[in-house]
């Protein structure tokens, strides 16, 4: 998110060095821009788009870079599938009272992290990181990271039941993404 962020603001800044061009910004003359590159780079179709209308208005710019970006962020690969862990991942997530409302989980930790309390040594629970995707009120379609706990119970088990443990970043994904 924080690289997604840097190239908005260069891009911003690439535009600002290009008002004098009747407010309107030429795709040749910000090829020499990094950030477009690299937009370009992340999002092929985005960029044939805006090559084909050759320039585009300042104004749209915003709406327009978050497009390409977003076009860009993937959906994580599952590092884990277990449907069952899944199901109560989502209900875990519904449970938060949040509007969001999710319909999926993706495991997105290859293995479960064991914590420990720091004086003792006991283990507390076990956390796992997924994302949970939601499509919004607005019509669009976002990720959230979670961690999820199981409860260490002794004797090298732990609970059946998942519980929310922390939340992350959100993302907007774009909703064809969404299966």
């Amino acid at each position: 998110a924080q690289r997604h962020l840097a190239i908005a603001a260069q891009g911003e800044n690439a535009i600002a060095a290009h008002r004098e061009n009747g407010g309107a910004v030429g795709i040749e003359s910000l090829a020499h821009e990094a950030p477009w590159r690299v937009l370009a780079a992340s999002n092929k179709t985005g960029w044939r788009a805006l090559k084909r209308r050759r320039t585009f208005p300042e104004k749209e710019w915003p709406k327009t870079a978050v497009a390409i970006i977003n076009g860009a962020v993937p959906i994580p690969k599952a590092a884990m599938n277990n449907a069952g862990l899944e199901s109560q991942m989502v209900a875990a997530a519904n449970n938060l009272g949040w509007n969001d409302k999710f319909t999926k989980a993706i495991i997105t930790s290859a293995a479960w992290t064991v914590r420990k309390n720091e004086l003792t040594g006991a283990i507390i629970n076990r956390t796992l990181g997924a994302v949970c995707i939601t499509k919004a009120n607005d019509g669009k379609c976002y990720t959230q990271e979670f961690s999820f706990s199981q409860d260490y119970t002794g004797g090298g088990n732990y609970s059946s039941a998942v519980k929310y443990y922390s939340y992350g970043g959100k993302r907007e994904i774009g909703c064809d993404k969404v299966k």
